[in-house]
């Protein structure tokens, strides 16, 4: 058993561990990391707790065994293949609390990538008018509704949105691009879809340099400047009332909650998170 009082599942943690037949995650984790049971061949239970927000890139791909996987509703982003090439899934539950699904490890969004193999035996349980049925329709893959979503910011015209950016960090005098991706109703017209507005809580904090959006394609993305250092926050929001709404951190130059490093030519790198764990044995 995993002890409790963890804060996440680190990346890699338990990655080939091939006699693992069970796995419960206990409350108050928050994030399940990259292949963190990646081919874990004898996986067959996944008890997943509801504090956990983020299932991490690959996390249970290659997990053979696995028939059935319920997601609770206090997820709200899956990355991309995180259940692939689990050959025996039947069915996934996905709650109306997920907005991102598919993201990868780069700030575009990665609503369209999969997160699981399509196929003819394959369900995906989920509420009407969510970001999984909308997943579920472009991938062909077999939906049954549980009932309709409850209201999580859905526009008049069935818009969803979600911000799509990993790492929502700025240094003082740096910019940082947000994205923002709506997705809209098969049937809705182009005519109909409006423009992507974006709000900033506090501009003594965080500044406005410029917007692109591609109604098209629902993509919008937000360039800001970091002033001084705090938070705030910035929301996305569609015509038809759709909305999202996140925190961005500003730090002082030369800090970061993710250590990034600033070229003289301006160039940013960083590691994706602040701390990383590595079990006895395990790869990281």
């Amino acid at each position: 058993n995993i002890p409790s009082g963890i804060a996440s599942i680190g990346d890699y943690m338990f990655t080939g561990c091939s006699s693992l037949k069970q796995i419960i995650i206990p409350e108050g984790a928050t994030k399940i990391g990259r292949e963190a049971f990646y081919d874990c061949a004898s996986l067959t239970d996944v008890d997943i707790s509801n504090t956990v927000k983020d299932i991490g890139k690959k996390a249970f791909c290659n997990c053979v065994a696995l028939t059935t996987v319920v997601i609770p509703d206090s997820v709200t982003r899956i990355g991309i293949d995180a259940f692939a090439c689990c050959n025996l899934l039947e069915s996934i539950t996905i709650p109306a609390s997920v907005t991102t699904i598919g993201y990868t490890d780069s700030s575009e969004s990665g609503l369209m990538h999969s997160i699981v193999d399509p196929r003819e035996n394959l369900t995906i349980y989920g509420y009407e008018g969510s970001i999984a049925e909308t997943y579920a329709y472009i991938k062909e893959i077999k939906f049954v509704s549980i009932g309709s979503a409850p209201d999580t910011g859905t526009g008049s015209n069935g818009t969803t949105i979600g911000i799509y950016t990993e790492d929502l960090t700025c240094q003082v005098g740096n910019t940082l691009d947000i994205t923002a991706m709506a997705i809209y109703p098969t049937n809705l017209a182009m005519a109909d879809r409006g423009d992507i507005t974006w709000e900033i809580g506090d501009t003594s904090i965080l500044e406005q340099v410029n917007v692109e959006t591609t109604i098209a394609s629902g993509k919008s993305i937000l360039r800001v400047k970091g002033l001084q250092e705090g938070e705030t926050t910035v929301t996305a929001r569609t015509t038809d009332g759709a909305s999202v709404t996140e925190v961005v951190k500003v730090t002082k130059s030369g800090q970061s909650g993710f250590n990034d490093i600033v070229g003289s030519n301006g160039t940013r790198i960083s590691l994706d998170q602040d701390a990383y764990d590595c079990g006895v044995g395990s790869i990281l």
